[in-house]
């Protein structure tokens, strides 16, 4: 919701150990995972224990063939939400994934530029 000049967000956390806070957020929903290869080596190490149904991989642009992949993935694995992990592309990615098949998304992002 925009209010002037002053933008805010339903639920937005910047802190070194945010990726914490994932499990309390996502709770027991199944998750499907939306990163790049590199992003997900960065985060890896620091990810909480999820109910993680599928993983995409993603590398290259965000085309209307890769939000469908996603999607589909997803979908077929039961996911309640999709993590998207990543820079622009794989985070666009995972958004449009979840825009269209009706889930909710978490972002992730892992440069300063996201």
């Amino acid at each position: 919701m925009i209010l002037g000049n002053t933008v805010r967000f339903s639920a937005y956390t910047i802190d070194e150990n945010a990726l914490r806070s994932l499990h309390d957020a996502l709770g027991t929903q199944r998750v499907g995972i939306v990163s790049g290869e590199k992003s997900w080596q960065a985060v890896a190490p620091r990810m909480p224990r999820l109910d993680v149904c599928c993983h995409i991989k993603y590398g290259g642009e965000c085309t209307m063939d890769a939000i469908n992949a996603a999607a589909e993935a997803c979908s077929e694995a039961g996911a309640g939400v999709i993590l998207g992990i990543g820079g622009g592309k794989a985070l666009d990615v995972a958004k449009a994934a979840g825009q269209l098949i009706g889930l909710p998304v978490y972002a992730v992002p892992t440069i300063a530029a996201t």
